[in-house]
This record gives structure tokens, sequence and C-alpha cells, in this order.
């Protein structure tokens, strides 16, 4: 089934707030590693300087599922202040990780997982903590030559941004049907994920960051996080029992599928669209 096309007043707000990642790469992005152990792919991204976060103000959609979750607060109220933020260099997995990855690596898929979908869709119901010893055995499978971790929220921001340094407001809002091409998202009715690489990837060479499934960061949720963000490397660890999850999902709708959208979720809880990708450190 077809992304519903969303109406105009949502396509402006997402479609601004996605525009510096929404032109899909042409050919192969040009710093890619494949680990030799899993097969999972990674992209190189440079060190740069960037801003990040969101001031627009986003109410939600009448009948949408954050109002039907009595969740009735601007959308982007945890988005802002917009700041510069600065990254060291980093690989990001050009993929979701998938159910086959995970099983290579796990031994077997997390509890409660669809046994029916195929491998080469994005592993689910995978907790926070299960992710993190996930990229935890990738270390020691690599003898610990590598580090593998979840990406903190800067690091994925500036990734689904197309690693653009370039502000937002200066770039072109994508079309619907741009939008709809890359995102698996705003759907009529519940469907399980795609495989991963269905869509194009977007500028510098990422795979389904918006949509799809949810993907958990290493970053604690907190309301005003980024009032407290350091300058470099920024990563808010508040010790609260929710981690900030980002991209949306297959049943997200279309206002919530933006670069600069902050989910959060429990630890040690899972959801049918919430998986992982990982960070491979230089």
């Amino acid at each position: 089934m077809k992304p519903t096309r969303p109406t105009l007043a949502v396509l402006f707000l997402a479609g601004s707030l996605i525009a510096a990642g929404v032109h899909a790469a042409k050919d192969n992005p040009p710093h890619l590693w494949q680990d030799p152990q899993v097969g999972l792919e990674f992209v190189r991204v440079d060190k740069a300087c960037y801003r990040m976060g969101n001031d627009t103000a986003i109410p939600p959609e009448p009948d949408g599922g954050w109002v039907r979750l009595n969740y009735t607060q601007s959308l982007s109220a945890d988005e802002g202040p917009v700041h510069e933020v600065c990254v060291d260099a980093y690989w990001l997995g050009r993929h979701e990780v998938t159910r086959k990855q995970w099983k290579q690596v796990m031994g077997s898929l997390p509890e409660g997982s669809n046994a029916a979908l195929p491998d080469n869709t994005p592993v689910t119901r995978v907790t926070w903590e299960q992710a993190r010893a996930f990229a935890d055995r990738m270390t020691v499978l690599h003898k610990k030559r590598y580090r593998f971790r979840l990406p903190t929220e800067a690091e994925w921001e500036f990734a689904c941004r197309g690693a653009k340094a370039g502000a937002l407001d200066k770039e072109i809002a994508a079309a619907a049907d741009e939008l709809g091409r890359l995102a698996v998202a705003a759907i009529e009715a519940p469907v399980p994920p795609e495989p991963v690489g269905s869509r194009p990837a977007n500028g510098a060479g990422f795979f389904d960051l918006l949509g799809n499934v949810w993907e958990w960061t290493a970053d604690d949720y907190a309301a005003d996080g980024y009032r407290r963000h350091a300058l470099y490397n920024p990563r808010h660890s508040a010790g609260t029992d929710k981690a900030v999850i980002r991209g949306g999902s297959a049943r997200t709708e279309f206002v919530q599928t933006r670069c600069t959208m902050r989910g959060r979720y429990p630890k040690h809880d899972t959801l049918d669209l919430l998986g992982l990708r990982l960070v491979r450190e230089e």
C-alpha cells in the first residue's frame, strides 16, 4: 500500500525540515566500508559543525495518533532551541540492522518478533539495552580494533540532513512525491516495515533514516536537553528511563517524518517498529 499524500500545510512543514537530506544519491557514497564479519555497511561522515534542532512551531494533526495518545503539545516543543554543534568524523550504518544480521551476532531474534518477516527487513522489538549489547558484541567480533555503538542525536540528525552544514531554511521544500518516495510513512493501514534499502538513499548515501522503523540513539531523553548540549560531540546523559528515538516509522504521520523530530521511549520496552543502526568510531 502506498503512502497517503499529505496536506499542503503538512507537506510544507515536513518538507522544509528534511529538505537538506532528501535528494537521492546517484552513486555509491565515496567513503563506504563493509564489516567483513556480519556484512554491515557504513558511510563515513566527515567532521563538521551545523545548526541542530528546529524552532518552528508545528501543532499536531487534528486526528493524528499523537492526539489519540493525549499528546497535544506542539510536536516541536522539545526540538529547540536551534543551536550549533560540532561532531567528529564517524561511520554510520548505511542501513538499519536487519533481522539476518541480528541473528548472526545475537543467535536469535528478540522475543516477540514476527517470524514470518523476511531476513532483510529491519530487526525490531529490540530494547535499548539489547541494542547496546549488539554494538558491544560487534566490537568483540572485531577484537576491539573497531568500536561500535549507537549514534548520538547530533550524529543521527546530521546524517539525516544529508551531512550538510547549511541552514534548513535556505533549502527548497521537498515535493510530496519526493517525501513519499524516500520515506515509508503516513500509510493508510498498518503494514510491516519494508526491506532495508527499498527506497532511494538521501544525499549522503543513507537509507531509511526517515520512516520504516524508529531507531534508538545513545542519548537519554530530556525535553530541555538541547539547552544543556555541549558544543563538541554532545550527548545527553540524564540518567532517565527513556532514550531518544529518531526517524519515525511506517505508521508515522507525515508531520512527524522529519530530521529534527525527537521521539522517546522506555529503555526496557520494545515496539514492533523500533530498531537500530550503528556507528563505527574512527
